[in-house]
């Protein structure tokens, strides 16, 4: 028997592609609880992505780092509990995540069978974090509730604001009609980033077979990297000027092409449905790659300690031995199957 919710509340603190794989949830349980308040709580960094999602009513900023004072806290938690939700259902499973679901007042509280956070929660269900793709494992906790799964893509909803910044952007990067394509260097840790030299001689080949131009891709920290790739590239790349993470969203909406590390960014491109490369080596592909029928996770099959999960490595073997022909042929493959579809 299916549930009869009539206010639910979601957790996923961050990071910004885990919180992107979270969205095929909103948009089912939409689907399934079409007059329902549905909403969602989220750390700062990712919620510029989430607060124009159409299928959410309200989306709370859980307070963190410097912003997690006292008053802070008591006022968060006391937005939550005045809502009086029927169910909380925790998608993060940290000890942070499970404070906030046990204290979130709801009728009842669900989560996953993970270590001590359990305590939390009434419901308990097992996880397939190890198994599954991270979009299955989020449509888990629905499945759990034997409620259909009739979305699986993730999906970004951009605002007109964002779309007219971005093209504005374009404008002054871009004086002709040539297809664009976003590069992304940067990485969340220092194993996950494919070479430099590598990013130049694969755009040199996009370029001299597609007539791409190329943005880098950048975020807080980052510019210099980007900057350097672009010269790299030369005259057919640019470096976009600082921007929201919403308005860089809009960015990649306008390109035909993302190649970039597995990152938040990555996320993004397959959300707004564009041709999405994500390169791969120290996380494992089958678990975390770009979702959906436009996105393909690229990596050398045959390094041994391929998904090692470690953050840093003195051989780089799986970044370094990914060639850019084997990259350029999944990309082109990619983009002639996605013309097909489109």
């Amino acid at each position: 028997m299916l549930p009869e919710w009539k206010k639910i509340l979601i957790v996923k603190l961050r990071a910004i592609g885990d919180v992107i794989l979270t969205t095929p949830v909103f948009r089912n349980l939409r689907e399934q609880f079409p007059d329902a308040q549905i909403d969602f709580v989220v750390e700062k960094p990712a919620y510029p992505l989430i607060q124009t999602d159409k299928n959410l009513n309200r989306v709370f900023i859980a307070p963190s780092g410097k912003n997690r004072t006292v008053s802070r806290e008591r006022k968060f938690f006391k937005e939550i509990r005045r809502e009086k939700y029927d169910v909380c259902i925790d998608l993060f499973g940290n000890p942070r995540s499970a404070l906030i679901t046990l204290f979130s007042g709801a009728k009842l509280r669900v989560g996953y069978y993970f270590r001590g956070r359990k305590y939390a929660y009434q419901e308990k269900f097992s996880s397939r974090v190890s198994e599954v793709h991270e979009v299955e494992f989020n449509l888990d906790a629905l499945r759990h509730f034997n409620i259909p799964i009739r979305f699986k893509q993730p999906e970004i909803h951009i605002n007109e604001v964002d779309l007219a910044a971005a093209h504005s952007i374009f404008e002054k990067l871009y004086t002709d009609d040539f297809p664009v394509a976003a590069l992304n260097p940067a990485g969340s840790w220092p194993a996950k980033k494919w070479p430099l030299p590598r990013f130049a001689q694969l755009a040199k080949m996009l370029h001299e077979e597609f007539h791409f131009r190329f943005v880098v891709l950048w975020g807080p920290g980052e510019l210099a990297e980007a900057q350097l790739l672009a010269e790299k590239i030369g005259p057919v790349a640019a470096v976009h000027p600082e921007t929201t993470l919403s308005q860089q969203a809009a960015l990649l909406a306008l390109c035909q092409l993302f190649i970039g590390n597995d990152t938040g960014p990555m996320h993004i491109a397959a959300a707004v449905g564009i041709s999405t490369i994500g390169l791969y080596g120290p996380t494992n592909a089958r678990l975390q790659s770009p979702y959906g029928e436009k996105a393909r996770a690229v990596f050398n099959p045959d390094i041994p300690c391929l998904g090692c999960d470690c953050l840093t490595c003195p051989l780089m073997d799986c970044m370094n031995y990914l060639t850019p022909e084997t990259v350029f042929a999944a990309a082109k493959d990619l983009l002639e199957e996605n013309r097909r579809l489109n």
